[in-house]
């Protein structure tokens, strides 16, 4: 692409929003439509440099926050916490790269085993630590089926997912671990496309550096 002010090209890597199919020429240039931007002559010596890379997220560890809100107990009436999202902040270990996002009920619908990893992950002990119940698989009357959910940190009662959306803000995070970003985790068609994409990595730690000099004597010059 042309920078119109700076007369330079760039290469655009589009971000998760874009999607050439639905996306009108009148609309390309918006910025939530391209995850990073990088001068043509970087770009190329950078790919050259190894730089350039797919889905590098995948098998990295990243921080793992979560998100909460807090209402009263149908049952006993006091103060409980329920977990609301999930969110793997890769772009802070790999800037540029979009996060990726789920709830508690897709976590165990796409995620083998979700159940035990959301334990491992998300412990009882830590989650009492900010007024969250624990995170297991409780009959629902009103679904007539169980599912894995939110219990109320005094008396365990199901605070049931029906009510999640009355947190329309998607609640406040209230602690923040960390995870393996595994392949079982971008399973959903969503997250796959978040993930399975370009990547240049633009962190001075990844850049070469320049050759060492070496300075010379009166005797090196005889």
């Amino acid at each position: 692409m042309l920078d119109e002010e700076s007369k330079r090209f760039s290469v655009w890597l589009p971000s998760p929003r874009y999607s050439r199919d639905w996306v009108s020429a009148r609309e390309k240039d918006e910025p939530h439509y391209w995850q990073q931007k990088v001068p043509l002559e970087e770009f190329v010596q950078g790919a050259l440099a190894g730089r350039l890379k797919y889905a590098p997220a995948l098998g990295l560890r990243v921080p793992l926050e979560v998100y909460a809100g807090y209402d009263q107990c149908w049952r006993c009436k006091r103060e409980t916490g329920r977990v609301l999202e999930l969110r793997f902040d890769i772009g802070r270990v790999l800037p540029g790269c979009a996060d990726l996002t789920t709830d508690l009920y897709g976590f165990a619908e796409h995620y083998p085993d979700g159940e035990r990893l959301i334990h491992t992950l998300l412990p009882p002990a830590r989650l009492r630590e900010v007024g969250i119940g624990q995170l297991q698989r409780r009959f629902s009357k009103t679904e007539g089926q169980a599912y894995l959910s939110n219990g109320c940190v005094h008396c365990g009662a199901l605070q049931g997912r029906f009510f999640d959306h009355e947190f329309y803000d998607g609640g406040d995070k209230v602690l923040e671990t960390e995870a393996v970003l595994e392949e079982a985790f971008v399973r959903r068609r969503d997250n796959r496309n978040r993930v399975y994409r370009w990547w240049f990595d633009t962190r001075p730690s990844s850049m070469p550096s320049a050759a060492p000099t070496t300075a010379l004597s009166s005797r090196d010059c005889e």
